[in-house]
């Protein structure tokens, strides 16, 4: 009867020490995850900031170049935020 528990612990010990290995197995994976998202996330916030700035930058020509500037009563276009685009002829 002693061998009995002796055997079963040592099957406990062994079950024990493989779910220990697999758990650490799958949290190295889950930090892998995490580090591609973190990578991922990181570079879609800085195109979704260039997308804006592009797009601020668009709005801005659009603005500088529909509109007469005397219809604004502005001395200057490129006084509108159009600085971005100074190298054009308004």
């Amino acid at each position: 009867m002693a061998n009995n528990m002796h055997e079963e612990l040592k099957r406990m010990g062994k079950l024990v020490a493989n779910l220990a290995k697999e758990i650490d197995v799958k949290n190295q994976m889950l930090q892998e995850v995490e580090r591609k998202y973190n990578k991922i996330s990181a570079s879609l916030s800085r195109m979704m900031e260039e997308k804006e700035k592009l797009h601020q930058g668009y709005m801005g020509v659009r603005l500088c170049t529909s509109i007469p500037p005397q219809t604004l009563h502005c001395q200057e276009p490129r006084t509108l935020g159009c600085l971005f685009f100074s190298g054009m002829n308004m």
